[in-house]
């Protein structure tokens, strides 16, 4: 199922695997997501036969004595997992003439897997068993994920087939009895006792703000409720920005159906201190880069392929902040992010307390990402990079005396984040 980025169409695959659930049809549900990390392709085929084997008896029967005689089956390519793993032990089965119940595999986000190459393989592995083997392999497969190009690519070629079909989700205002409901349910739960608070009208007004886009409906929710500020008088601010965005809207003969998202965004941003700006943007420059390998050599201190994104603690010690006050500084924007608190283990031993930056949806980052979405506020900007590169540097130089270490001594990716 193609759709647009929004908690919509994440509902709707929670949604399905809850009522498959009650059924006992659910075989598997499998959420991908780059901001609570789960996005490795190597552990996806992994998760689902460890998910099928709790569920059918006869499959993890045939699956345990394959990986008692080859334990490195769990660290092939996704290929050979999924021949190993997921086809073979059903087709043995098969030819047993055990019967198996049919089970659904719902998988939510395959965009955001890790590597379009890895996505586009994970759908053609599942299309292709699909047409080969028909009803030998038990599973029914419902992957939902935003359009992409290269996704469609690998499922196209199998469209032909009776076997597949495909559904796409616009952004529409078919959606707005749901949102209807939903702005009501969330916001009133801080209303005083017997007042309708918000009013119908303003029920109407942030319907047709979000246009359908689940995932600005809960960003807006997120704002209007931040638990350190009045609700009513952020409804206010965002009734105001909607009146000022219409105008602007108007006046644009290229707007897009992210333009008044993209506002919001900015406005959240805007209302960060200029002391706190540069750190804001900063951090989360810094963040977006740990999450993925960089080539550049200073960044490369920071980013480890075990623990994608960054520690809070990291982050103040590179910006010479201390951990409280950057952790005020990003929490203005707590409508679009979060902290999470993880045991991480270093050196054999456990380090408490590690908090990690979590976004609630990847279309903030993207509009960050985007120069012409986020204009001054892009990340990208190398003004960025040039503030932080002696910042980077100073660490260096600060560990190494720390801990008496030659300047000649060579580090791991990820060692220096270890300090």
């Amino acid at each position: 199922m193609w759709g647009p980025a929004g908690v919509g169409k994440s509902a709707i695959a929670k949604s399905c695997a809850e009522k498959t659930a009650t059924q006992r049809r659910l075989g598997v549900s499998f959420f991908f997501s780059h901001t609570q990390y789960v996005d490795d392709p190597l552990r996806f085929f992994t998760t689902i036969a460890h998910q099928l084997s709790t569920k059918i008896d006869e499959y993890g029967k045939a699956l345990d004595p394959r990986i008692q005689r080859n334990p490195a089956l769990l660290t092939k390519g996704i290929d050979a997992q999924f021949r190993e793993l997921i086809i073979e032990p059903f087709l043995e089965l098969a030819g047993q003439n055990v019967d198996v119940e049919d089970k659904m595999v719902i998988i939510d986000g395959l965009d955001e897997c890790n590597g379009d190459s890895e996505q586009s393989k994970i759908m053609e592995l599942v299309a292709k068993s699909v047409m080969e083997h028909g009803n030998m392999i038990p599973l029914l497969w419902a992957v939902f994920n935003r359009p992409e190009l290269h996704i469609d690519d690998a499922f196209s070629p199998y469209l032909d087939s009776h076997l597949f079909s495909k559904v796409e989700l616009p952004v529409s205002g078919s959606n707005d009895g749901g949102i209807r409901c939903y702005f009501p349910d969330k916001l009133r739960r801080r209303a005083s006792a017997g007042t309708a608070w918000p009013s119908e009208d303003t029920l109407d007004i942030l319907v047709s703000m979000v246009a359908g886009l689940w995932i600005y409906a809960a960003t807006l929710v997120r704002f209007i409720m931040d638990p350190d500020l009045f609700p009513d008088q952020q409804l206010g601010l965002v009734l105001k920005f909607h009146s000022q965005q219409e105008k602007r809207i108007q006046s644009n003969t290229e707007s897009s159906v992210t333009a008044e998202p993209d506002g919001f965004y900015q406005m959240i941003i805007s209302r960060i201190s200029s002391e706190y700006l540069p750190i804001f943007q900063q951090a989360l420059y810094i963040h977006h880069t740990s999450s993925k390998k960089p080539d550049d050599i200073l960044l490369t201190a920071v980013w480890s392929p075990d623990r994608p994104g960054i520690q809070l603690y990291v982050l103040a010690n590179i910006l010479g902040h201390a951990v409280m006050s950057l952790k005020h500084a990003l929490s203005k924007l707590q409508s679009v992010l979060t902290f999470i608190s993880k045991k991480e283990m270093y050196w054999g031993e456990p380090f408490p307390g590690s908090v990690h930056i979590f976004f609630y949806h990847a279309s903030f980052m993207e509009f960050l990402l985007d120069k012409t979405r986020s204009g001054e506020y892009w990340l990208e900007d190398r003004c960025h990079y040039t503030a932080l590169a002696p910042k980077v540097l100073c660490l260096f130089k600060d560990l190494y005396a720390m801990n008496g270490i030659s300047r000649g001594t060579s580090f791991f990716p990820g060692d220096i984040s270890c300090c």
